[in-house]
């Protein structure tokens, strides 16, 4: 929050300095909770922020940087595509809507007393169906009563429909019951390979917006492929600037990088999450029984994770990019 465009509660920059790293991150807790609205870190070195944050437990004081003492870095879960798109609910068990096969591009200023450019809109009407994506599993009574880490079971269940989930939103075939993923959308096009694996995938972007007319928001490719693509950028220190990792989320050309394995090397795909979504019928149901005849005797539940849901792209939304060298 800014008055006059001077930083409100600004902290005193000579005698944060002196107090080191982890006492300013302790007084912008509590400047927080008083209710400051801006908060200095002077001096942060971000760059050593991001050497520690795979520290050992087993560090020697000399393995710790000068004021960084108290600092622990969490483990962050890496990001997903699922991450990054909308989600609405349904009540249907098949979402039917307008998919746009036209852009409206054609928009232009107008004189007085003229018209207003007309824009030619076509669409086609598309349905496509929820589908339940899920599991289940046996555990004895014993077993979850007499281990308490077990109830952990659950949230790997969870766990793993999610991630199934973000498969078929990402490389789905639609073949039912498979959802109808991104790189099988329909209509995709493709950027041929031009002088570096950084560079085609800088053509892809540039033609995201000028052919699709959409707005480029992640980049998705294969593990082994963007591990390449950081070579190239290593090699070449022009490219280098245009490669962001700050420990949280990769960037390149400005984009955040979603590693998805799943996705066929040797290929990336440019993507604009914001015309597309998610649609669930129903969110993640965790359940348990023991209405089988045979299991209640022997003191075995059956549990059981799904989720109901659709993949929906309103508009063709996404680039493929060979980026073999």
């Amino acid at each position: 929050a800014e008055v006059d465009n001077n930083a409100v509660n600004r902290v005193e920059m000579s005698q944060a300095k002196a107090n080191g790293f982890d006492f300013n991150v302790k007084a912008a807790r509590a400047g927080i909770m008083a209710g400051q609205k801006t908060i200095e870190l002077p001096d942060v070195n971000f760059d050593a922020i991001h050497k520690m944050r795979t520290k050992a437990v087993t560090r020697t004081d000399s393995q710790i940087l000068p004021g960084y003492e108290g600092l622990e870095m969490l483990a962050i879960k890496p990001p997903t595509t699922l991450d990054y798109l909308q989600s609405r609910p349904t009540t249907q068990n098949a979402i039917t809507f307008r998919r746009q096969t036209t852009k409206l591009d054609d928009a232009a200023p107008r004189a007085e007393g003229t018209s207003l450019p007309v824009t030619s809109f076509a669409a086609s009407r598309i349905t496509v169906p929820v589908e339940a994506i899920g599991h289940l599993f046996d555990v004895t009574v014993e077993e979850m009563e007499d281990d308490p880490g077990m109830q952990m079971l659950l949230a790997q269940a969870a766990q793993d429909v999610w991630r199934e989930l973000n498969e078929q939103v990402v490389i789905g075939s639609g073949t039912a019951p498979a959802l109808t993923g991104i790189v099988n959308s329909s209509g995709i096009q493709t950027e041929a390979y031009a002088t570096s694996r950084a560079m085609s995938i800088k053509n892809g972007i540039t033609s995201l917006k000028t052919t699709e007319r959409a707005t480029p928001g992640l980049l998705l490719m294969d593990p082994a492929d963007f591990d390449l693509v950081i070579g190239d950028l290593i090699a070449s220190p022009s490219f280098a600037i245009n490669y962001i990792q700050n420990g949280i989320q990769a960037r390149l050309w400005g984009l955040p990088v979603v590693e998805e394995e799943d996705i066929v090397a040797g290929y990336a795909y440019v993507y604009d999450p914001s015309l597309a979504y998610v649609a669930y019928r129903t969110g993640m149901v965790l359940e348990q029984t023991q209405s089988d005849g045979s299991k209640f005797a022997e003191l075995v539940a059956t549990y059981r994770a799904y989720i109901r849901a659709a993949y929906v792209m309103r508009r063709l939304n996404v680039r493929k990019v060979d980026i073999t060298a």
